[in-house]
């Protein structure tokens, strides 16, 4: 009996296949094992100086604040029809 031999694209395609399984285990196996270089900046590594400028924290009272509650448009809008109806009468 003659065995039935698989033709040569299926048996390319399945050891194609075959290597991008194994291709993308070890480059994820790589990634999560090797450890990322990490470049700080040396300004950041510096040490701060830990004594307070009291010159700047007196100087804050005198600094202008604003506000933080900012009118959305939908209420302006409205504010701007509640006056205009007021100018008709």
């Amino acid at each position: 009996m003659k065995k039935l031999k698989a033709p040569k694209l299926v048996t390319v395609s399945i050891y194609t296949t075959i290597a991008i399984v194994f291709w993308v285990f070890f480059s994820l196996y790589n990634v999560l094992i090797s450890k990322p270089k990490v470049e700080i900046d040396d300004k950041l590594l510096d040490p701060i100086n830990p004594t307070l400028d009291t010159e700047t924290l007196n100087s804050l009272p005198s600094k202008t604040f604003f506000e933080t509650d900012v009118a959305s448009p939908e209420s302006s809008g409205s504010a701007k029809a509640n006056n205009n109806s007021e100018g008709v009468e």
